[in-house]
């Protein structure tokens, strides 16, 4: 077997077979690649006949290529929609070199028999990932995949569902988001006749995975001030539903009454509009944006997007070596545990330290456990923060941490008494101004033991502080709630709080520590509100503000 492209890693293969044996079945070629195939008879080692012949193979799945996402509808006529959709990202960027298309394919979809024939299949080249698909039927439901793809084969299949425009019907009803069990939807302010005025949304089951009808009505109205939309929760997922928004029109609302309250009449003409779309898959609640951010020899630092839930949301990452090793699954962490070191950043960061090898020998992934289910892994790519992205990541350990859950290498203090550690342990008092204002703990360590000034702008990470030959660091970040908690804390445990790493301390370490209110703006300490420190003779914080 020979591949005449040249592309394979393994352009030739040559097998032996038994005399009696007519047939033999290659694997693992790859897709849409012509190979040549030879098959020649031996007879006590002489060549006794030789024949040849080109086969090609199709297309492949490629289980390395993931579905794309955020596929939206984003205008829609009585014989077009319009989509936009993301490209999926691939850890390897050799393999995410090769996605240089979408397969888009349009099926029209019977409401009454259930079943889907397509009507559109059409190519868009990569980088595009918008397009325009026409020549549909007026007030129909169509169900729409898409695929990235190669020159070789396409990844898994991204779907939604959407329905086109009756003769002379206008686009109102949007959806902004969906997840397996919601959908967000939103229309124009000036649809409704006033913003008291309220509205009914229905949304009715046209089909479900397991053919169960579910029809849900909510009559509500918009609050002062807030965008017009609405969320539907406690949906199937996997399911297209045909949604349906009513409200009084403009001839069934009266002047204002005698007290100057709007009035409706009895008589009540309304105005309806109407849109079909599809929650999400069971397990396709993805993680947005995740790369790898920095890294060293030891550790790497991973960032992602936030889930927005009403409910708790829950992260996990894994690593597996390149060559095919078994997985390491590191533990379930809230968002209260992947906070950012930068102040306000609505990025999540997590750390991953001590790795027995680089971390570009680990593939490495990250995958959410919303309302209770985990959905699927996410490839985390290595991608460079651009000119318009705020960078942030946790600093990774330039070295392996070792005394990790040593208790020998901890100091447990008390963060609501300075009285109750020792006579060189000082706590600066943070202002009960703002409670929306972050605390950190920072250590210093010097020979003299003496109490140096605080150079407020250059309190950074451990890493970072060592680099600089500077005697103190920060050593954890915590939120106002655990400050007022006065929650149980060791410096040195070898955890991670608030974007930092929580160093172990050298054995007979004692170390300062102090508490220092924290900016909601590029890390910066909170001034004038912390000018300056002093301490008295008697051991208390003295705070000077100017």
């Amino acid at each position: 077997l020979n591949d005449i492209s040249g592309i394979s890693s393994k352009s030739s293969l040559a097998v032996i077979v038994q005399p009696n044996v007519t047939s033999y079945k290659f694997e693992g070629l790859i897709g849409n690649t012509t190979y040549r195939v030879s098959v020649e008879g031996f007879s006590d080692k002489v060549s006794v006949f030789y024949t040849s012949t080109l086969i090609s193979t199709s297309l492949a799945a490629l289980d390395w290529l993931p579905a794309p996402t955020d596929i939206f509808l984003t205008d829609k006529a009585s014989d077009a929609l319009e989509l936009t959709w993301v490209t999926p990202i691939v850890a390897s960027a050799s393999k995410q070199a090769m996605v240089n298309q979408h397969l888009v394919i349009a099926f029209e979809f019977n409401e009454a028999t259930k079943i889907s024939i397509q009507r559109r299949r059409l190519t868009v080249r990569f980088p595009n990932t918008r397009i325009r698909i026409e020549g549909l039927s007026p007030r129909t439901v169509y169900n729409v995949t898409i695929q990235a793809g190669t020159d070789f084969g396409y990844g898994s299949v991204g779907w939604a569902a959407f329905s086109t425009l009756g003769k002379h019907e206008q686009f109102i009803l949007r959806l902004t988001s969906r997840t397996p069990n919601s959908l967000t939807l939103k229309w124009p302010v000036s649809w409704l006749s006033s913003s008291s005025v309220p509205y009914t949304i229905r949304a009715k089951t046209i089909y479900s995975v397991d053919g169960s009808e579910k029809e849900v009505s909510v009559t509500t109205f918009n609050e002062p001030g807030k965008p017009p939309e609405h969320t539907l929760r406690n949906l199937a997922p996997g399911s297209i539903f045909n949604l349906t928004m009513s409200t009084l029109g403009e001839s069934a609302i009266n002047d204002k009454n005698l007290l100057g309250v709007r009035t409706f009449s009895s008589t009540q003409s309304k105005k309806f509009t109407w849109g079909v779309f599809s929650t999400l898959q069971q397990g396709e609640f993805v993680v947005d944006e995740p790369r790898v951010a920095a890294e060293t020899d030891t550790a790497a630092s991973i960032v992602w997007q936030k889930i927005h839930h009403h409910e708790p949301v829950f992260y996990q990452v894994r690593y597996t070596p390149n060559d095919g090793g078994q997985s390491t699954v590191m533990a379930v962490q809230s968002e209260l545990n992947l906070q950012c070191p930068k102040v306000g950043c609505d990025w999540l960061c997590a750390l991953v330290f001590n790795l027995p090898q680089r971390p570009r020998d680990f593939l490495f992934d990250v995958r959410a456990k919303v309302a209770g289910i985990w959905n699927k892994w996410v490839p985390i790519a290595r991608r460079h923060w651009n000119l318009m992205e705020r960078v942030c990541s946790i600093i990774p350990p330039p070295f392996f941490v070792e005394n990790i859950g040593k208790r020998d290498f901890m100091r447990e203090i008390d963060l609501g008494s300075a009285d109750s550690y020792d006579k060189n342990a000082w706590l600066v008092e943070y202002l009960q101004l703002d409670l929306s204002i972050n605390q950190r703990i920072y250590c210093e360590f010097r020979e003299d033991n003496l109490l140096s000034a605080i150079d407020i702008s250059r309190l950074n990470d451990k890493a970072t502080s060592d680099y600089e030959q500077m005697p103190y660091y920060i050593t954890a970040g915590l939120t106002p709630k655990q400050v007022d908690d006065k929650i149980q804390f060791k410096i040195g445990d070898g955890q991670v709080y608030g974007g930092y790493l929580n160093y172990p301390l050298e054995r007979d370490a004692n170390p300062k520590w102090y508490l220092i209110p924290m900016s909601d703006s590029e890390n910066e300490i909170m001034e004038p509100m912390l000018k300056s420190c002093g301490f008295k003779e008697d051991g208390i914080t003295g705070k000077f503000f100017t």
